[in-house]
Order: C-alpha cells, then sequence, then structure tokens
C-alpha cells in the first residue's frame, strides 16, 4: 500500500514538473496535468482492484477495500441487528452520492453557492415489486444559484460513473476455491 502512495505521489509529481517545465501556464497545461493525473488513477484502480469480503456474525458482512471497512448489516425485520446499511442500502446510495460529487466539484470549481446544494434522491418500485423501476435524482439548488448552469448541473450529475456501470453493466463471474490456495 506504502509503495502505491508513494507510486502516487511521485506520478503526480513528475506530471506537475512535467508541465511546469513545458513553460505553458494557462488553461490548456491545466487540462494536460489533469490527463496525466486521470491515467495514473487508472493503472492505480487496476493495481487495487481486489476487496475482501468477511463475515462478522450474525447477518453481518464486511467488505475491506482500500484500507476502508464498509460494514453491513440486515435489518432486525431480515435477521440481522439494523446495526449498519444493508448492502442494498449501500448501492442506491452510491448513486446519490457519486453524481453528489460531480455536481458539487463542478460548482466548487466555478465559485457557484453550494451553502443549500442538495440532491433528493427517489426510488420507485416497480408495479409487480420485482425490483426498481426508477430512480430519480433532483438536484436542488440554492435561491442564488445562476439559472445558466441548472441544466448543465443535470448533465454533470449524468456522468456518474455508478449510473453509467449499470447503464451498461459488467460481466459477473462467481466461482469457489480454496482457501488458502
Amino acid at each position: 500500500m506504502l509503495i502505491i502512495a508513494c507510486s502516487f505521489h511521485t506520478v503526480w509529481f513528475c506530471c506537475y514538473i512535467s508541465v511546469w517545465f513545458s513553460g505553458e501556464n494557462n488553461a490548456y497545461s491545466d487540462v494536460r496535468f489533469y490527463g496525466y493525473l486521470k491515467q495514473l488513477l487508472i493503472v492505480s484502480d487496476s493495481i487495487m482492484n481486489e476487496m475482501i469480503i468477511s463475515f462478522a456474525g450474525g447477518k453481518k458482512v464486511n467488505a475491506e477495500y482500500r484500507g476502508f471497512t464498509i460494514m453491513t448489516d440486515q435489518s432486525p425485520r431480515s435477521g440481522g441487528e439494523g446495526s449498519a446499511p444493508e448492502p442494498f442500502s449501500l448501492f442506491l446510495a452510491s448513486i446519490g452520492t457519486c453524481a453528489g460529487i460531480y455536481v458539487y466539484s463542478f460548482c466548487q470549481e466555478r465559485n457557484l453557492p453550494t451553502e443549500k446544494l442538495r440532491i433528493v434522491q427517489t426510488h420507485h418500485r416497480r408495479e409487480d415489486g420485482s425490483g426498481i423501476g426508477k430512480i430519480s435524482i433532483d438536484i436542488e439548488v440554492p435561491e442564488d444559484f445562476p439559472e445558466k448552469y441548472r441544466d448543465t448541473l443535470v448533465k454533470v450529475a449524468n456522468l456518474c460513473a455508478v449510473k453509467k456501470h449499470i447503464q451498461n453493466p459488467p460481466e459477473f463471474e462467481v466461482s469457489t476455491s480454496i482457501a488458502g490456495s
């Protein structure tokens, strides 16, 4: 983990120095720098793609990923203690929080007001009860939010990587193996 962190900072620094020494100090150089950084993040993502799932007793299931422990539990109605969100709740939250970071970052980069900015996500079940048929995301903006950016906020929220993966799902492969082999 430490080597990857050092590599990240080293490459970040090299990207920055490369652009700085080129003598460019304009919007294009910023785009080039962030392009280099994006490539670095893609490489680091391919290195850090393993998540370890463990069982913590009862209906608790944890995921270890990138130094974080993501805890889940089932509701008491489903036999759990309700001590953590259910996995499906985290899935739903990942959609709204993903859209949220895109929207919030867009506003921060342009010094747009964010004090009362929030996202309200609602999911609507299918009539036959077979799951969720629609997810609605409403971006609530402050009163002084510039009108000219409202449509753009919708486009920015639609850049959410979680949403894109739902719309273009990955292939799933499930197998068994002997522990420790």
